[in-house]
């Protein structure tokens, strides 16, 4: 029981209630949750975690809800991502913000010539290169591969 204490402590500012009911001869858990408006709820929450979330009775509050047998961390792991999606746009915006701000200190201030603000640059460190499966080419319509061909597309090299 612990482990369920501990899940509520990590979203107590956010969390409201659980509850585990039967819903016809099901047992079903519920976590209601009471987020600060206009946060949204992440689209793929539900697919990733096999649970369900809907709106609830306030603005802001929603039921997230599964199967007893998806078990009680799935929805808290629910409930965590949607909190993290939210602060990270909530952290970007005030970024962008405060990016806003230096950029009109900059180009508001007599100091800087417009050649100056012209050569303005932008710079970030390299991204690490993400690696991609190559594409398994299809075959031409009515054409059949040869075996040499559908040895080659299978190869190791394309299921690495």
């Amino acid at each position: 029981m612990s482990d369920i204490q501990e899940r509520i402590t990590k979203v107590k500012e956010y969390f409201k209630e659980m509850q585990v009911t039967q819903v016809e001869d099901t047992p079903v858990i519920y976590v209601v949750v009471s987020f600060p408006d206009k946060w949204l709820i992440d689209e793929s929450v539900e697919d990733k975690f096999d649970v369900a979330v809907r709106d609830g009775r306030e603005p802001g509050e929603y039921y997230f809800c599964a199967e007893m047998e998806v078990g009680f961390d799935k929805v808290f792991d629910a409930v965590d991502l949607c909190i993290a999606v939210n602060k990270d746009a909530m952290e970007r915006a005030q970024i962008y913000q405060q990016k806003i701000n230096e950029l009109k200190a900059i180009f508001g201030s007599k100091a800087r010539t417009i050649a100056e603000l012209k050569s303005l640059e932008f710079t970030f460190p390299p991204q690490k290169k993400v690696k991609t499966k190559k594409a398994i080419p299809a075959p031409p319509e009515n054409r059949q591969l040869s075996q040499e061909e559908v040895k080659e597309i299978y190869s190791d090299e394309y299921k690495k």
